[in-house]
Protein backbone atom coordinates (compact mmCIF):
# COMPACT_ATOMS: atom_id res chain seq x y z
CA UNK A 1 0.00 0.00 0.00
CA UNK A 2 2.76 2.84 1.18
CA UNK A 3 4.75 1.77 -1.71
CA UNK A 4 1.79 2.78 -4.31
CA UNK A 5 0.30 5.45 -2.46
CA UNK A 6 4.08 7.50 -2.37
CA UNK A 7 4.76 6.16 -6.41
CA UNK A 8 1.40 8.44 -6.81
CA UNK A 9 3.27 11.10 -5.23
CA UNK A 10 6.01 11.33 -6.89
CA UNK A 11 5.08 10.42 -9.80
CA UNK A 12 1.72 12.40 -10.35
CA UNK A 13 1.78 15.79 -8.59
CA UNK A 14 -0.59 17.07 -10.72
CA UNK A 15 -2.74 14.20 -11.18
CA UNK A 16 -6.29 13.88 -9.58
CA UNK A 17 -5.52 10.93 -7.34
CA UNK A 18 -2.67 12.96 -5.81
CA UNK A 19 -4.49 14.40 -2.61
CA UNK A 20 -6.16 11.01 -1.71
CA UNK A 21 -2.18 9.29 -2.15
CA UNK A 22 -0.81 12.07 -0.16
CA UNK A 23 -3.18 11.37 3.02
CA UNK A 24 -3.23 7.94 2.62
CA UNK A 25 0.80 7.77 2.65
CA UNK A 26 0.44 9.83 5.93
CA UNK A 27 -2.33 7.22 6.82
CA UNK A 28 -0.28 4.69 6.44
CA UNK A 29 2.86 6.03 8.06
CA UNK A 30 1.02 7.08 11.24
CA UNK A 31 -0.26 4.08 11.58
CA UNK A 32 3.15 2.63 11.47
CA UNK A 33 4.26 5.08 13.58
CA UNK A 34 6.42 6.79 11.78
CA UNK A 35 4.87 9.81 13.07
CA UNK A 36 7.37 12.59 11.89
CA UNK A 37 7.26 11.40 8.37
CA UNK A 38 3.35 11.12 8.47
CA UNK A 39 3.17 14.78 10.34
CA UNK A 40 5.32 16.21 7.43
CA UNK A 41 2.65 14.59 4.47
CA UNK A 42 -0.34 15.75 6.89
CA UNK A 43 1.27 19.29 6.48
CA UNK A 44 2.08 19.02 3.24
CA UNK A 45 -1.73 18.15 2.45
CA UNK A 46 -2.95 20.92 4.31
CA UNK A 47 -1.31 23.02 2.51
CA UNK A 48 -2.11 21.97 -0.55
CA UNK A 49 -5.28 20.91 0.00
CA UNK A 50 -6.79 23.19 2.50
CA UNK A 51 -10.58 22.06 1.93
CA UNK A 52 -9.70 18.49 1.01
CA UNK A 53 -12.19 15.50 1.65
CA UNK A 54 -9.41 13.76 3.78
CA UNK A 55 -8.78 16.94 6.12
CA UNK A 56 -11.22 16.04 9.05
CA UNK A 57 -9.15 12.57 9.08
CA UNK A 58 -5.98 14.00 8.68
CA UNK A 59 -6.78 16.55 11.79
CA UNK A 60 -7.95 13.98 13.74
CA UNK A 61 -4.96 11.87 13.07
CA UNK A 62 -3.03 14.95 14.04
CA UNK A 63 -4.68 15.85 17.09
CA UNK A 64 -3.86 12.00 18.29
CA UNK A 65 -0.36 12.80 17.61
CA UNK A 66 -0.39 15.42 19.59
CA UNK A 67 -2.03 13.19 22.41
CA UNK A 68 0.87 11.27 22.41
CA UNK A 69 3.46 13.92 22.60
CA UNK A 70 1.51 15.72 25.44
CA UNK A 71 0.33 18.74 23.97
CA UNK A 72 -2.97 18.48 25.14
CA UNK A 73 -3.38 22.26 24.32
CA UNK A 74 -3.02 21.65 20.33
CA UNK A 75 -4.90 18.33 20.03
CA UNK A 76 -8.05 19.73 21.61
CA UNK A 77 -7.70 22.79 19.09
CA UNK A 78 -7.23 20.52 16.04
CA UNK A 79 -10.22 18.67 17.17
CA UNK A 80 -12.36 21.83 18.02
CA UNK A 81 -11.51 22.59 14.07
CA UNK A 82 -13.21 19.36 12.92
CA UNK A 83 -15.88 20.11 14.78
CA UNK A 84 -16.35 23.78 13.97
CA UNK A 85 -15.54 23.36 10.10
CA UNK A 86 -17.01 19.97 9.73
CA UNK A 87 -19.89 18.78 11.94
CA UNK A 88 -21.38 16.57 9.66
CA UNK A 89 -18.10 14.61 9.23
CA UNK A 90 -17.89 11.08 9.85
CA UNK A 91 -15.56 11.70 12.60
CA UNK A 92 -17.80 14.22 14.67
CA UNK A 93 -18.83 11.41 17.09
CA UNK A 94 -15.09 10.09 18.16
CA UNK A 95 -13.88 13.70 17.92
CA UNK A 96 -16.71 14.44 20.44
CA UNK A 97 -15.42 11.07 22.42
CA UNK A 98 -11.89 12.59 22.51
CA UNK A 99 -12.45 16.04 23.19
CA UNK A 100 -14.33 14.95 26.47
CA UNK A 101 -11.08 12.28 27.01
CA UNK A 102 -9.33 15.68 26.60
CA UNK A 103 -11.17 17.94 28.81
CA UNK A 104 -10.83 15.35 31.92
CA UNK A 105 -7.51 15.01 31.06
CA UNK A 106 -7.08 18.96 31.89
CA UNK A 107 -9.38 18.71 34.99
CA UNK A 108 -11.83 20.92 32.30
CA UNK A 109 -14.60 18.80 33.40
CA UNK A 110 -18.07 20.69 32.40
CA UNK A 111 -16.73 21.15 28.37
CA UNK A 112 -15.61 17.16 28.98
CA UNK A 113 -19.08 16.98 29.74
CA UNK A 114 -20.84 19.01 27.30
CA UNK A 115 -18.70 17.10 24.64
CA UNK A 116 -19.65 13.38 26.06
CA UNK A 117 -23.74 14.56 25.41
CA UNK A 118 -23.06 16.00 22.02
CA UNK A 119 -21.19 12.48 21.56
CA UNK A 120 -24.68 10.68 23.29
CA UNK A 121 -26.95 12.79 21.30
CA UNK A 122 -25.49 11.51 17.96
CA UNK A 123 -25.09 7.62 19.05
CA UNK A 124 -28.42 7.68 19.63
CA UNK A 125 -29.23 9.00 16.48
CA UNK A 126 -26.80 6.22 15.36
CA UNK A 127 -29.18 3.60 17.16
CA UNK A 128 -32.26 5.36 15.98
CA UNK A 129 -31.31 5.17 12.49
CA UNK A 130 -29.86 1.86 12.73
CA UNK A 131 -33.34 0.54 14.27
CA UNK A 132 -35.40 1.75 11.33
CA UNK A 133 -33.17 -0.40 8.96
CA UNK A 134 -30.74 2.60 7.28
CA UNK A 135 -27.11 1.45 6.45
CA UNK A 136 -24.43 2.92 9.22
CA UNK A 137 -21.23 2.40 9.35
CA UNK A 138 -19.66 3.13 12.93
CA UNK A 139 -20.70 0.97 15.59
CA UNK A 140 -22.76 2.57 18.71
CA UNK A 141 -20.15 3.56 21.98
CA UNK A 142 -22.59 4.04 24.19
CA UNK A 143 -21.39 2.40 26.77
CA UNK A 144 -17.90 4.54 26.77
CA UNK A 145 -19.48 8.11 26.28
CA UNK A 146 -21.68 7.29 29.37
CA UNK A 147 -18.82 6.10 31.21
CA UNK A 148 -16.87 9.01 30.46
CA UNK A 149 -20.11 11.60 31.37
CA UNK A 150 -20.18 10.22 34.53
CA UNK A 151 -16.90 10.74 35.17
CA UNK A 152 -16.98 14.42 33.90
CA UNK A 153 -20.01 14.64 36.60
CA UNK A 154 -17.97 13.60 39.39
CA UNK A 155 -15.37 16.01 38.43
CA UNK A 156 -17.57 19.07 38.42
CA UNK A 157 -19.17 17.64 41.35
CA UNK A 158 -23.09 16.56 40.14
CA UNK A 159 -23.24 13.42 41.66
CA UNK A 160 -27.04 12.77 40.89
CA UNK A 161 -26.06 12.96 37.29
CA UNK A 162 -23.43 10.68 37.60
CA UNK A 163 -25.30 8.27 39.50
CA UNK A 164 -27.62 8.38 36.62
CA UNK A 165 -25.36 7.90 34.15
CA UNK A 166 -24.21 4.87 35.41
CA UNK A 167 -27.60 3.54 35.83
CA UNK A 168 -27.97 4.17 32.04
CA UNK A 169 -24.67 2.55 31.30
CA UNK A 170 -25.49 -0.45 33.65
CA UNK A 171 -29.25 -0.57 31.73
CA UNK A 172 -27.38 -0.60 28.13
CA UNK A 173 -24.77 -3.04 29.43
CA UNK A 174 -25.72 -5.08 32.26
CA UNK A 175 -22.17 -6.85 31.93
CA UNK A 176 -20.34 -4.01 32.68
CA UNK A 177 -18.71 -3.65 36.32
Amino acid sequence: GLRLFSEVVRNYPGSGSYGAALAKCGQILYSLNRLTEADSLFKHYKSEFPDGSDLPHILFSEAILKERQNQYGQAITLLETVGRRFPFSPWRNQVQKKLGRLYIMQNDYQSAAGHYSNALSEDSLYLFAQSVGLPMKSVSQRSSLLQGLAEAYIGIHDFEKAKNCYFRLLKADPSHE
